[in-house]
């Protein structure tokens, strides 16, 4: 029986095509001499993407959507803090969302950091603790989902040098708010700039000021100020709008149907699979110039190699298989060479493996704790996958704990396994791609 099928490779700036005849029959026999190529081609299109930075066109439109959101929390946010000063320091509405006569618009008000440093001396009037809690508010410092992923980033170094220097203030003084009030009297900069994140803070820094200035005011007998006030207002201030997990968005493997979903990218068996899957497109040509692909026994051996060395080179590989010396791979140099010169040079060509974040995790486990640890941890193939795919799925360091804490290290103890945990969120970066495999 002859079928005729259509092929596409579809990519991101080209799509090719390709209508086969297939010998239905003759194939089952391994006899391919009826199957033909009856017509192919390729169909070009501009890539949807800006040509100097290689970023997407939509991301403009993405980051003009998340400001918004993010000043309609805000605004949503102070309002609400605006209602709980009105409910608990005996404000009106006018005094909050007035346009001319409010606390944030009357003549002669003291400036605002000055307030955050005598929050700490005396009690503060109704209108002054209004005033600093909302400023307060407003701007709630810095805080990482996965600092590991800022580290990596060069404005989230310069954010998080800046943080780690703004803390050394707290040395001589009691909070954020006094140290930047008493340290900027002079130039009275006290926000950052463009390029300049010299006055970066922590979000910590800030929930610290908070309960110092409240505890302080409760011993000036600020009578006002209760434990329903106060937490409220922390619980308003520290709300935030958590990374959601992907986990419910990723779809099933196209070979197990329904009963598998599709693996993460840094899976051990994703990169087992993607590893094989290069050996198997490699071919072996003996000496007498006829091709064979590797044997069974051979993939298990450049496997091993792959797993104890981090880029093994063809050569190694044609040593563990015992290759004949006359043998070569198909299409693979064993050196580079220099593309100015043709010239064959000493370097090595590398085998590309997939085996990335196995080795990542292997560095991690070694250096924290021991090989031996290491090579309990890599036996259990069912471990490491979860690893994986719990860095896949969640956005934050502290869905990650929570997820990492579920998974059974059997040969950890309590102490072990919570440095374990804190290493792999400190270094470990998350993984994006998710993809099919058997």
């Amino acid at each position: 029986m002859i079928e005729k099928n259509l092929g596409l490779d579809i990519g991101i700036s080209s799509l090719g095509w390709a209508v086969i005849k297939y010998d239905k029959e003759l194939s089952k026999k391994n006899d391919f001499s009826n199957n033909e190529v009856i017509k192919s081609g390729v169909r070009l299109f501009t890539q949807a993407e800006n040509p100097k930075t290689k970023e997407s066109l939509a991301l403009p439109r993405r980051l003009a959507r998340g400001a918004r959101r993010v000043i309609k929390r805000k605004a949503r946010r102070l309002k609400a803090i605006k209602l709980l000063c009105i409910k608990y320091l005996n404000l009106s509405e006018d005094d909050m969302f007035s346009k001319t006569n409010s606390i944030f618009n009357a003549k002669n008000r003291k400036d605002i950091w000055q307030l955050r440093d005598k929050a700490l001396k005396r009690e503060l009037t109704n209108i002054e603790l209004s005033r600093v809690l909302i400023h307060i508010a407003k701007r709630r410092g810095y805080k990482s989902n996965r600092k590991v992923d800022e580290l990596e980033n060069s404005e989230g170094k310069k954010v998080l040098f800046a943080i780690k220097n703004n803390q050394n203030l707290l040395n001589n003084y009691s909070t954020i708010g006094q140290a930047i009030y008493q340290s900027t009297k002079k130039s009275h900069i006290r926000r950052n700039k463009k390029d300049d994140y010299n006055h970066s803070i922590s979000r910590l820094m800030l929930e610290n000021e908070i309960s110092i200035i409240f505890e302080k005011q409760r011993l000036f007998k600020d009578t006002k100020i209760n434990d329903e006030f106060i937490k409220k207002y922390i619980d308003l201030f520290s709300k935030q709008k958590d990374f959601a997990s992907v986990d419910k968005m990723v779809g099933y493997c196209t070979l197990e149907g329904k009963k598998e979903k599709r693996a993460a990218k840094a899976t051990y068996s994703a990169e087992k699979f993607v590893t094989l899957t290069k050996l198997i497109n490699t071919k072996i040509i003996n000496s007498k110039g006829k091709e064979r692909t590797f044997s069974k026994d051979e993939l298990n051996q450049v496997l091993l190699l792959c797993k104890q060395k981090e880029n093994p080179t063809y050569l190694n590989i044609k040593e563990i298989i015992n290759l004949e010396e006359n043998s070569h791979f198909k299409g693979v140099d064993l050196y580079k060479i220099d593309k100015k010169t043709g010239e064959v040079t000493k370097t090595k060509t590398k085998f590309d493996n997939a085996f990335k974040a196995f080795h990542k995790l292997r560095k991690l486990v070694e250096k924290k704790l021991s090989k031996i640890h290491w090579l309990n941890l890599s036996r259990d193939k069912k471990i490491l996958n979860e690893i994986a795919t719990i860095f896949s799925y969640h956005k934050s360091d502290e869905k990650i704990k929570i997820e990492l804490e579920k998974v059974n290290f059997e040969f950890l103890n309590k102490e072990e396994k919570k440095i374990l945990i804190d290493t792999f969120i400190e270094n470990y970066p998350g993984h994006d791609s998710l993809f099919s495999v058997t």
